[in-house]
């Protein structure tokens, strides 16, 4: 819950659970969905917290390929799906943050290492 906190401050632009102050305007957020499921578990846990989902751009997979066609989906992995995520930060500038729900810590910045 406390990612979710943090996201929520992102996107509607206000003051961080610990008291830092906010001095953004309301952003966007990638949320790489590696564990708990979108619609039962994550999204109902940004409402809770207050977000603009409206914001939030989640990825719960990604599709492996062969000669072009897409085959199974697997999990978003950061080494092998790094271009594919700069492409949408890319196109979505508003983004602030990425966060993963697994095997790293809870939030990265958009400027970190990818």
């Amino acid at each position: 819950m406390a990612t979710c906190a943090v996201v929520a401050c992102i996107t509607i632009g206000r003051d961080f659970p610990d008291g830092s102050k906010n001095t953004l305007p309301p952003g966007e957020v990638l949320f790489l969905a590696t564990e708990d499921d979108t619609a039962s578990v994550i999204r109902p846990r940004l409402e809770v917290a207050g977000a603009d989902v409206s914001k939030v751009h989640i990825i719960e997979s990604a599709f492996t390929s062969a000669n072009g066609a897409y085959g199974e989906s697997r999990e978003v992995a950061l080494d092998t799906d790094c271009n594919a995520i700069q492409q949408i930060f890319a196109e979505h500038s508003e983004i602030r943050l990425r966060v993963r729900s697994r095997h790293e810590p809870a939030v990265v910045t958009k400027d970190d290492q990818m």
